[in-house]
């Protein structure tokens, strides 16, 4: 099942982030440098749907208290670049490759096109996530930069990050 978060999925959420956090080869934050619970709270009390904020839960049917994926929005705070949001997605590795990604990007895309608010989409990819970047680029994002060497893993190794973009104002 696919569903907004609310204030009550905040320790659910933070679980899944620490774990992903833990897991992904494709993601930048360590687990040390993760949010506290209640800031989780704080987000998901503050209402701020409206505005274009949003994250949208996958829990499977014979476990709800268990969060296996997540898509946040994030809006700009500035008023001049506010129309612009920032996608993440995550979801934990026994339920990746099974179109659940997809599900997701597809009900956040479609609730991203009803908020006025809201005129585009932007999201950063590791260059080496060759399904996210296949998967993006089906669902209607285009290449819009690179960063080279944006991420250095811990073994040293560069890894640039590919800007994407999607307009969702028609």
């Amino acid at each position: 099942m696919i569903r907004l978060a609310t204030p009550g999925d905040a320790g659910a959420l933070r679980a899944h982030a620490m774990e992903l956090f833990r897991t992904s080869e494709h993601g930048v934050v360590q687990p040390d440098e993760a949010a506290p619970l209640e800031r989780f709270r704080e987000k998901l009390e503050a209402g701020e749907h409206a505005k274009g904020w949003a994250i949208f839960v996958a829990v499977p049917t014979d476990d709800p208290s268990v969060i296996v994926g997540d898509v946040g929005l994030y809006p700009e705070s500035k008023r001049k670049i506010a129309h612009n949001a920032t996608l993440g997605i995550g979801l934990v590795p026994a339920w990746q490759g099974v179109g659940l990604g997809r599900t997701l990007m597809e009900i956040t895309i479609g609730w991203a096109r009803t908020h006025a608010a809201l005129r585009r989409i932007e999201l950063q990819v590791f260059a080496t996530n060759g399904r996210a970047i296949a998967l993006y680029e089906s669902l209607g994002f285009v290449r819009e930069g690179l960063h080279p060497a944006r991420v250095i893993e811990p073994d040293g190794r560069a890894i640039d990050e590919i800007r994407m973009g999607l307009d969702v104002s028609g």
